[in-house]
């Protein structure tokens, strides 16, 4: 988990993207619903840790349906979970029962180049362009 922890910090440092973060993380002890910790679970130390990066990193974990028996081991964290449009379990291929299938909308960015003013000399009206110049007496 520390390295994580490291990983996303440097992420953050150098990007001002969204975070999606997917893996199996094995934790059964954590009831994503409600963030909590299931009662006697096996690795507290490890799930308080996640509880605790989730948090630090304003990230939202989006499969709500178990992934192995009862247990939902197979996560997906994002910082933006507006961008998720769909999550839902799909049959496995591993020794889970199923495997979570995120649908993300991640449109790409296109900066629009800003109109640029071409000046066309060749048709200015040079005598305006005189008179307009006319400082008193002197012209330029």
């Amino acid at each position: 988990m520390n390295e994580l922890h490291a990983s996303l910090t440097k992420l953050r440092a150098t990007s001002k993207g969204q975070i999606f973060l997917a893996g199996d993380f094995n934790l059964p002890d954590i009831e994503w619903e409600n963030n909590s910790f299931k009662p006697g679970g096996q690795y507290p130390s490890l799930s308080k840790k996640l509880l605790e990066i989730q948090a630090e990193f304003g990230m939202e974990q989006v499969v709500s349906e178990p992934t192995r028996g009862n247990n939902t081991l197979d996560l997906f964290f994002t910082t933006n979970p507006t961008l998720v449009e769909k999550s839902t379990v799909v049959p496995g291929i591993s020794d889970h029962d199923s495997i979570p299938l995120i649908i993300v909308n991640c449109k790409p960015k296109i900066n629009k180049q800003k109109a640029r003013k071409i000046f066309l000399y060749h048709k200015a009206d040079l005598q305006a362009l005189k008179s307009d110049l006319k400082i008193g007496q002197i012209y330029l």
